[in-house]
């Protein structure tokens, strides 16, 4: 059995053993018993080096358990994760995901701190035309100190642009395989650095 431990509201991944799922259809969740006992069932994504993995977080502290819905060898992983209190590099993730107010006029956190949507999107800032690491990071503390809280990305097809255009592309290539095959894993693994670096 597998024991991870992070922070509540903290991202946690890890990968399902050292299998690999050859078959991309293949539907495979994790199933998450919370310590309230609720069941939660998590998608799992492929790494460019086909690996499976599953990214998990949760406000509740305690020990979750977890074990693999999906075909062959995976039927048979399972493990645990404990989830402590304890602050965080980024105060925002203190306080739980966002929710609606119960009169449904403003945003809050979780715990009931409210929450100022202030964003700014960038279009293309998942791929190569704003350039990582100099502009991409220059231009989030260029953000964060104008009090910024939120950075809407768009990922995938662009409204302006024909679905293969270069100018969509980053070091992996396109989001997707040619011919609508499938993702292209490698292109968005190249993604969550970015976006990790959004959150951190």
């Amino acid at each position: 059995m597998m024991a991870l431990k992070t922070r509540r509201n903290q991202v946690i991944e890890w990968p399902l053993g050292s299998a690999h799922v050859e078959d991309a259809s293949t539907s495979v969740n994790v199933l998450v018993t919370t310590p309230a006992g609720r069941e939660l069932r998590v998608p799992t994504f492929q790494t460019a080096d086909g690996t499976l993995r599953v990214r998990y977080s949760s406000g509740e502290a305690g020990v979750h358990s977890w074990r693999i819905d999906g075909p062959g060898t995976f039927a048979r992983c399972d493990g645990e994760v404990e989830v402590v209190e304890g602050e965080g590099p980024n105060p925002l993730l203190e306080h739980g995901s966002l929710e609606v107010s119960e009169n449904r006029r403003f945003l809050r956190q979780a715990d009931g701190t409210p929450f100022l949507w202030l964003a700014d999107t960038w279009w293309m800032a998942l791929c190569d035309r704003l350039h990582w690491p100099d502009e991409f990071r220059r231009l989030t503390e260029d953000r964060v100190r104008k009090g910024l809280t939120v950075i809407q990305l768009v990922a995938g097809l662009y409204p302006d642009m024909d679905a293969f255009d270069d100018r969509g592309d980053n070091a992996a290539g396109w989001p997707w395989l040619p011919d609508w095959e499938g993702i292209n894993p490698a292109w968005w693994d190249l993604a969550d650095m970015r976006i990790e670096w959004l959150v951190s």
